[in-house]
């Protein structure tokens, strides 16, 4: 199963670096931007280190909808409890879901929202299933590359 990780307007280039770090130390390959040129300084590459290939090959696009164009199956990540209307998965729940749903898919996406405020309802609303990291202390959020991090670690066996 191919699975592609998507940042919606990433403002840092460090926080895109360290994305396609983890991904690349994991089995990941496929990056896309939405609405960002962050990913052009030189700082991205810095942090990336030894992960150029995934900078190279980023593709951006201008809203999440077009960077989904050839996705059959979308998982949104959030920190915050708006999950009511979705299906939600914790990372260790996407694994047997995306097994399940394999017969029939052959591209999943995993998106992250913008550092500050995350995705917007109308982004979340793409998704076929949301997710979130469960916290063990009372901090609501991880940084965008300790997310990517996590969930690459996580899904590296599909």
């Amino acid at each position: 199963m191919r699975i592609t990780i998507i940042l919606v307007a990433p403002a840092r280039a460090e926080n895109i670096g360290a994305a396609a770090r983890a991904m690349k130390t994991m089995g990941f390959s496929e990056l896309r931007i939405v609405d960002s040129q962050a990913h052009l300084e030189p700082a991205t590459r810095w942090v990336a280190h030894g992960s150029g290939d995934i900078i190279d090959n980023i593709k951006v696009f201008p809203t999440l909808a077009e960077s989904l164009h050839d996705v059959d199956f979308t998982v949104a990540t959030t920190a915050r409890s708006r999950a009511k209307y979705h299906y939600y998965a914790t990372p260790v729940e996407l694994v047997p879901l995306l097994e399940e749903k394999s017969s029939w898919m052959s591209h999943a996406a995993l998106v992250f929202g913008r550092e500050d405020s995350g995705l917007t309802n109308e982004e979340l609303a793409l998704a076929d299933v949301l997710t979130g990291v469960p916290m063990v202390a009372d901090y609501p959020s991880l940084n965008l590359g300790q997310a990517v991090m996590v969930y690459c670690y996580q899904l590296a066996t599909l």
